[in-house]
């Protein structure tokens, strides 16, 4: 073979010929053509460099016919001069040769095959008669062994010949002589004429230990076996990852070859259109319209053109959605909702579910305070500034304030000089709730002094200070005006207030602005540095106990076949017949009481099975190790949230309690247990969609996902977001995703591997909620794909603490189609005092979350743990947080003793999810309203209108007298007291029922 730099020159392979008689550029010597002028050019150029070598000759300096001719003519001449007779004893000795240089394989094959000859060979021999050399052939040959005589000598291994003379006065005769008396023609046998003749007939692969090959039409025409032996091959030689390089270069060429059988199947089909072309001329249009978008892309791995459009088209199940916030806002509630939880050891918070989180959002009662909100808040604020910090040195890094960037801000308001005064009054205002023994918020969060209004003073001056950032300016000044207005006095006790009754977006972003400020803070820093040093010392570990785990499996198998070696071999009769059973139970029989006379005689025996046992138990050892080193892994994985994958509308699933979070999920067996969806992103819509069409199909995006999809579920973009939870609604997503396309293929699998991981938290949210799996099928129960049936029998899209199944009895309530007793006023009223009381109490059990990490670290909350000024004693402060019981019974006496309709109150709709706005109206004047926000204020709940429409009646019944408010008064008082002991049980441990709270 022609060489160019030490490397075989391949030609390459030809282009596809389009038309049938096309003008081509042909090279005789290679058999190459080209179809463009330019390529025939500039490869006669690449042949006409004077760089080849040629291989037989090892002449170098030539051009690439030079070197090919030389090797052409060189090859002929070996094969006509070297004899044809020793050429296949060569080739079968040098196969599968891993000798490394071609000189030393030639001197090996020289001196073995030097003094041995072979039957059809001519030869020189001299015989015993005669000293003159004759040509002769050799015609039969005979081996004998070397053998020790009885002297003790041992006779060496010779050969002996018959030959036949084949000229001169003698020519016919035989003669018999061994190897001394023959010799070969110099001519046709020498070390330089043998390494071109290896040369010409063997070949090698480049790396090292190759074992040589005889060519295959040589070792066709021999009849030598091709196939390397196992101990010779590549893979038997290399490391692991050599190995794997190696393999992935054959898939590698695998595929290429693929798919230039694809590309000529391609091309034949072509032909057959284009003769097809002249028959049917409109019906072929269309056709080669098809096939050559086909062969822009004839493996396309996108979803849309892999998933067949099925007729009818399969449907997505039907997503729903949070009510308690806009879509724009989702977002930010899971992102900070997954912060809190991922870094809750650091914070010293107990872990909570995304439904207490929300609850706690919109509670807004100052006189009882939300632990779980106060908690959040005193736990991130702690980590700006250390208790023992000079000078209230925050813990974070802030951007230096740019004099360009507040003009410039200042500019583009519409009323600069107004504005500017506002801002200073607001300034103002908040240094005067700071005003505090010559203390600012830094001092006071310095000395963790957050009671009394100390928290809210604490994120107003934090506020204040940060309001100079352009991404945070705007969330500054308006918390500042709101909760610090013109129109009350500058206290501690005003920003309490204010703050508590704070619209729950700007609750979750303030919240938000604080996670962003501690996510660069050293402690974050350092968690997440700890968790990666972990996570790499845990994989080491795991590496090291799947080594023992291999040596464990090797060391039973080898103790297994010791331990059998001892038993008596087994009988194998006919298990068919009757007979043959009995001798089988027999056999084992005897073989069982062979195990037992073994164990008590034999003390090899009995260390045999003491040492398998022990190896089974350490084995059981390793793979509870293995799997806690899993769980450890992915509570460690804190660095980001990781999403599932993409559907074929390039939707993003998200499971939140997948990596970062304790595998405790919480109290109640869940943290989230919701599926969540995210739409998709602009960048996944500006590069897979183009000018409204899929980029291989024919359909437009928007109408395959108005098939595929219901309306209802459409995300229009990544701020929409939806969520699937219920286990019926996975089920029908996993029938709906599709086992081909990149995307849905890598979430199907995903999610198939987290099954158990996701469902489980699923059903612990559903049955803490009180809610039934929804049905698939249509018709009896008249449900929609997706849709909530809550144990009440109504739907709802949104999830409500409402459908909590409490402990306590409730008498009063009707079994289905049971008639609704004839009761007096009096006995209406108490029932629907009780119920109300037990419908509250389930929409604020928020409020039994508390903080047992931080009661543990420090005997208090974050809220109540403060220090004395210039010392390091502690003060404690005792603060009544807000309880279901105790928040439900206040609203309850506050709603029954007004029975007299306020008329200037206006009949609001009762947002789902929520408390009754109807109760909260008509609340007297002169104390504190005691509700929070509802979940969603835009949208009315059938379940929650029927709940509270006997309620705001009641309220609104201006015949209702003296006696029949007393009488209400006291159903509302009966009913607490049951509630009261109810509770008194539930803490005493006496409840016999699921207790809801959770101390």
């Amino acid at each position: 073979m022609v060489l160019f730099k030490r490397k075989i020159v391949t030609v390459p392979a030809p282009p596809v010929v389009k038309d049938g008689n096309p003008e081509v550029w042909y090279i005789k010597q290679t058999g190459e053509y080209f179809m463009d002028y330019d390529n025939y050019v500039k490869r006669m150029d690449f042949y006409n460099q004077r760089r080849f070598i040629c291989e037989l000759t090892g002449h170098s300096n030539l051009s690439f016919f030079e070197a090919l001719e030389s090797e052409t003519s060189e090859s002929k001449e070996v094969d006509e001069t070297f004899p044809e007779a020793l050429k296949e004893p060569v080739l079968r000795r040098v196969q599968f040769s891993t000798v490394s240089r071609l000189d030393h394989l030639v001197d090996e094959i020289y001196n073995l095959f030097r003094n041995d000859f072979f039957p059809g060979e001519f030869v020189y021999a001299s015989t015993t008669s005669s000293s003159e050399k004759l040509q002769v052939v050799i015609r039969e040959k005979a081996q004998f062994n070397a053998i020790k005589l009885s002297s003790g000598e041992t006779r060496p291994a010779y050969s002996k010949y018959r030959l036949e003379i084949v000229n001169g006065d003698r020519e016919g005769q035989e003669e018999f002589v061994d190897e001394s008396q023959i010799s070969r023609d110099r001519r046709f046998f020498s070390k330089s004429m043998l390494r071109i003749f290896l040369k010409n007939t063997l070949s090698r692969e480049a790396w090292n230990g190759a074992p040589w090959l005889v060519k295959a039409n040589y070792a066709a025409k021999y009849r030598i076996d091709t196939e390397v032996p196992l101990h010779l091959q590549r893979h038997q030689r290399m490391s692991a990852s050599e190995l794997a390089a190696e393999q992935a270069k054959k898939e590698r060429e695998k595929k290429r070859a693929l798919l230039a059988v694809e590309r000529e199947r391609i091309a034949k089909e072509k032909e057959e259109n284009r003769e097809r072309l002249k028959r049917e001329r409109e019906k072929q249009r269309e056709r080669d319209r098809k096939e050559k978008l086909a062969a822009r892309r004839p493996a396309s791995t996108e979803d849309l053109d892999c998933i067949p459009l099925t007729e009818p088209p399969s449907k997505k199940p039907r997503l729903l959605f949070e009510k308690s916030f806009n879509q724009k806002h989702i977002g930010m509630l899971l992102e900070t909702w997954s912060f809190l939880n991922m870094f809750h050891q650091t914070l010293v918070l107990d872990t909570f579910t995304l439904d207490e989180f929300i609850g706690a959002l919109q509670y807004n009662n100052s006189d009882y305070p939300c632990e779980l909100f106060v908690e959040v808040h005193c736990s991130l604020l702690k980590l700006l500034i250390d208790r023992d910090s000079q000078d209230g040195e925050l813990n974070i890094e802030l951007p230096e304030k740019d004099e360009g960037l507040e003009s410039e801000a200042d500019e583009n308001e519409d009323a600069t000089q107004p504005s500017g005064e506002q801002e200073l009054q607001n300034e103002s205002r908040v240094k005067e709730m700071q005003r505090w023994r010559d203390g600012g918020w830094k001092e006071r969060l310095q000395r963790r002094l957050f009671t009394n209004g100390g928290m809210e003073v604490i994120i107003l001056g934090l506020l204040d200070d940060i309001s100079y950032i352009p991404d945070y300016r705007e969330l500054c000044i308006e918390v500042i005006e709101y909760a610090a207005p013109e129109d009350m006095p500058a206290t501690m006790e005003t920003a309490k207030i204010r703050y508590a009754k704070m619209d729950k977006v700007l609750k979750l972003s303030v919240l938000n602005l604080i996670c962003q400020l501690i996510n660069d803070s050293s402690v974050i820093r350092d968690r997440i540095e700890y968790c990666m040093e972990e996570s790499t010392r845990i994989r080491r570990e795991r590496l090291e106990t799947h080594k023992e785990h291999k040596a464990l499996l090797e060391a039973i198998k080898n103790l297994e076949e010791q331990r059998e070696s001892h038993l008596p071999p087994d009988e194998n009769p006919d298990p068919e017949a009757d007979e043959s059973k009995k001798k089988l139970r027999s056999a084992a029989n005897v073989h069982k009481d062979a195990e037992i006379n073994l164990l008590k005689t034999n003390s090899d025996y009995r260390k045999i099975v003491e040492d398998i046992e022990k190896a089974h138990k350490s084995i059981a050892n390793c793979i509870e190790s293995l799997k806690r080193a899993e769980v450890e892994l992915r509570v460690l994985d804190c660095q980001r949230a990781r999403s599932l994958g993409r559907d074929r509308f390039y939707n993003r699933y998200w499971w939140f309690e997948g990596n970062g979070l304790p595998t405790a999920l919480g109290k109640q067996g869940f943290l989230m247990g919701r599926l969540w969806v995210q739409g998709p992103s602009a960048e996944d819509l500006e590069v897979f969609i183009k000018e409204g069409k899929v980029l291989y199909g024919e359909m437009s995006f928007q109408e395959r996902q108005e098939l595929e999809e219901p309306s209802a579920s459409h995300l229009a973009d990544e701020t929409c977001w939806g969520y699937y939870d219920d286990p019926a609604q996975i089920s029908e997503l996993m029938s709906w995703l599709a086992l081909k396309g990149a995307r849905e293929s890598r979430l199907r699998k995903e999610l198939d591997v987290r099954r158990d991981r996701i469902l489980n938290p699923i059903m612990a949210r559903r049955r803490y909620l009180g809610l039934r799996t929804s049905s698939i099928q249509n018709g009896a129960n008249g449900l929609r794909h997706g849709s909530v049936k809550s144990e009440n029998g109504n739907d709802s899209d949104s999830v409500s603490y409402s459908h909590l199944d409490f402990d306590d009895d409730d008498d009063d309530d009707l079994e289905d189609g049971d008639d609704e007793p004839r009761r007096s006023s009096r006995q209406r009223a108490q029932v629907r005092s009780k119920q109300d009381a037990r419908s509250i109490a389930r929409d604020l059990r928020f409020l039994n979350w508390h903080n047992t990490a931080a009661a543990n670290q420090f005997g208090r909350t974050h809220f109540e743990y403060g220090f004395k000024k210039k010392t390091p004693d502690v003060i404690y402060s005792n603060v009544t947080f807000g309880t279901p019981l105790q928040v439900a019974k206040e609203m309850a006496k506050e709603s029954v003793s007004n029975t007299t309709p306020v008329a200037s109150a206006k009949q609001s709709p009762v947002p789902t999810g929520g408390i009754s706005e109807a109760a909260v109206a008509v609340v007297p004047s002169k104390r504190k309203t005691t509700s929070y926000n509802a979940p969603n204020e835009t949208q009315t709940s059938k379940r929650q209108t029927t709940r509270f429409s006997n309620n705001d009646a009641r309220f609104n019944e201006p015949q209702l007298g003296r006696r029949s408010s007393r009488r209400a008064t006291a159903a509302a008082t009966n009913s607490f007291k049951s509630l009261e002991q109810s509770e008194t049980l539930r803490r005493s441990g006496r409840h016999t029922r699921s207790s809801a709270r959770f101390d």
